[in-house]
């Protein structure tokens, strides 16, 4: 077995680099290392090694879900994290890295519970950073529940607190996700300039995942502004950093989003190829919000194909599912899917349009 003591340096300084320039190479030596990695954990849990496994763990946070294995990142912090032994500190670094991993289960009450423990604890240690990380992350939550005053108020928290830190990573990180919560309510004209705010300054410190993250935002916008081919672009650009990071999660929310564009486009063949690229990848990486997206997109597909009745089954199973997680779908994307709903409705016989009418019974 691979002695703790020499990985743990090497795996620390290695996920470290995953918010810096040198992204790519840091995920694929961890990707390498993770055979070493898991004879540690392993071995850990057997000894009852709590310490050294929830450090090792906790140091692999945004990797288990970058390198699509938030399920396996899961089990381990959890199992490290109900042991006694480890001390506040690293106990604050356990709950981050499960926070993180939750967020990207869709997991959202989890997500919730545990940053606002690791908070707590963040705020007791005088960590401004982590303090800042902790709030902005509970932003995103409260976005992903529709719960858009609160998430603002977190996001800008935060953004104060790395503005007195001069950490241009994550004041970017809150305008990317102040971009978001605009977007998801349909303002997007602050959307797309708190979101063109955020790619100048993730290009100018080196983050090429939040390039590639705001990229896909920009494209989101440009999408429900009426701009497909603007969108295919972005969209395109995202996905090529982020399958040259190996980034999974991001890739399969790259391939989804290019297939609405392509439906959107009129060519059905290539979107359903790339929304069940997508939906096999969030399932390996148990995304519960990304496979609702995947059964969006189909309904959506069914619209163009004519098929009415099939497209609302769709959209109801997506929305129930969504009801389950408790993440309703944002306002305008509920838009776009009426905008589209009525469009394919005007588009038939005068018999089709009574049909798809008596189907708006959600």
């Amino acid at each position: 077995m691979p002695d703790p003591d020499a990985l743990l340096p090497l795996v620390e300084e290695a996920a470290a680099a995953l918010t810096g320039p040198a992204q790519a190479g840091a995920l694929a030596r961890l990707q390498a290392a993770l055979p070493g990695v898991r004879r540690c954990l392993e071995e850990c849990a057997r000894a009852g090694g709590a310490g050294r496994g929830l450090r090792l763990a906790s140091a692999l946070g945004r990797f288990w879900w970058m390198g699509g294995h938030a399920p396996e990142g899961w089990r381990w912090l959890m199992a490290f994290l109900a042991m006694p032994g480890p001390d506040a500190g690293l106990r604050a670094r356990g709950l981050t890295a499960a926070a993180e991993v939750a967020y990207a289960r869709a997991d959202y009450p989890a997500a919730r519970d545990l940053n606002v423990r690791a908070l707590a604890l963040w705020v007791d240690r005088g960590d401004e950073r982590e303090t800042a990380a902790a709030l902005n992350r509970l932003g995103m939550v409260a976005r992903e529940q529709r719960e858009y005053g609160p998430a603002n108020e977190f996001h800008e928290r935060a953004r104060a607190l790395y503005d007195r830190l001069d950490d241009e990573w994550g004041v970017a990180a809150c305008l990317n996700n102040l971009g978001v919560v605009a977007m998801f309510a349909g303002e997007l004209a602050l959307a797309g300039r708190l979101h063109e705010q955020a790619l100048a300054l993730r290009r100018k410190v080196g983050d090429e995942r939040g390039v590639a993250s705001s990229l896909g935002n920009l494209a989101n916008v440009a999408r429900l502004s009426g701009d497909p081919r603007r969108a295919e672009s972005g969209h395109r650009e995202a996905l090529a950093i982020r399958e040259r990071l190996g980034d999974r999660w991001g890739v399969a929310g790259s391939k989804l989003n290019l297939g609405v564009v392509a439906g959107l486009r009129g060519e059905p063949a290539e979107a359903a190829r790339l929304v069940g690229e997508a939906e096999a990848l969030f399932r390996e990486v148990e995304d519960a919000l990304g496979l609702c997206e995947c059964l969006d997109a189909r309904a959506m597909l069914a619209l163009a194909r004519g098929q009415g009745a099939e497209a609302s089954l769709l959209f109801e199973k997506a929305e129930a599912t969504r009801a389950a997680i408790g993440a309703p779908l944002p306002p305008a994307f509920r838009a776009e899917w009426e905008r589209l709903r009525g469009g394919a409705a005007e588009s038939r016989p005068e018999g089709d349009r009574r049909l798809s009418a008596d189907d708006d019974c959600h």
